[in-house]
């Protein structure tokens, strides 16, 4: 590598921490309630990098805390909290959450998008710091027709390049939207269909603002705990999304596609993830 690249790498150094805890207890007799939590330590000193020889120290704390009650056995409630501290001299740009992504065109048309890392001049992306943030507050109902879930909820989706709910400190916030789905599992085959909201127009008056997408998944499946007799698991997944906004005439279809194989000492995975529209 060149010298300024060696240079960086001796003189910039990361320290990350990271602990979780998990609490399980019995509100009342017939509710269940479970409260867990994480946080992380993430510092950095950096000593006259190139090209200005910039200086500084800077560390953040990540905290998030999750509460489930469970009522009765096939209803589920949930509720999480996430703060940052950070004293950062610049704005920090942290990959994530899907709640708060937006992107302006040549007219300065703010446009929410379905993607974590969607960004425009201003506006930050990824969790948020210095203010608590909410990051999940949603219910799931098991019945006879599958699994119904509502709210702010957490998506991860093949290896993560579209969604992820793997919380790190290094990069904290998760991906949620905000949704109304339905799951049907057939066992080693499931479906879900959402309905998302990124935008919503004020008290109603337009639609102008609205910005919604349709999309579908699917899983076929084997449990990576449970391998066959060849000793390969699998997972494999498509979805289809088709989000739009009617303000700003954006129409987006986005297809994604990922492959998981477990072998007894090897894991092999690929993904892809094709947008396309306008």
């Amino acid at each position: 590598s060149s010298p300024v690249f060696s240079n960086f790498y001796k003189k910039n150094l990361t320290f990350i921490s990271f602990c979780s805890l998990l609490f399980n207890f019995n509100s009342y007799a017939s509710t269940s309630l479970t409260v867990s939590g994480y946080a992380g330590l993430v510092g950095q000193y950096s000593l006259k990098l190139p090209p200005e020889s910039s200086t500084y120290s800077a560390f953040r704390v990540p905290v998030g805390l999750l509460l489930q009650a469970s009522p009765t056995d096939n209803f589920n409630a949930y509720l999480g909290l996430d703060y940052a501290y950070a004293n950062y001299p610049k704005a920090q740009i942290l990959l994530g959450n899907t709640n708060d992504t937006s992107t302006t065109n040549a007219k300065e048309l703010l446009t929410p998008m379905p993607f974590a890392n969607a960004v425009n001049g201003s506006t930050i992306f990824g969790q948020k710091t210095d203010s608590p943030t909410l990051t999940q507050a949603y219910f799931s109902y098991q019945n006879s027709f599958g699994l119904l879930r509502a709210g702010r909820m957490p998506r991860h989706w093949g290896l993560g390049i579209w969604y992820n709910s793997d919380w790190k400190p290094e990069g904290s916030g998760l991906s949620t939207t905000d949704a109304v789905a339905l799951t049907e599992d057939f066992g080693l085959f499931d479906t879900s269909v959402y309905i998302e909201k990124y935008g919503e127009s004020v008290a109603g008056f337009s639609k102008d603002a609205d910005a919604t997408a349709y999309t579908i998944e699917a899983h076929l499946k084997t449990d990576p705990n449970d391998p066959p007799s060849t000793g390969i698991s699998r997972d494999i997944g498509f979805t289809y999304s088709r989000f739009s906004h009617k303000a700003s005439h954006t129409k987006i279809n986005i297809i994604d596609v990922y492959s998981k194989f477990y072998f007894p000492k090897l894991f092999i995975g690929a993904e892809f993830l094709f947008p396309s529209g306008n």
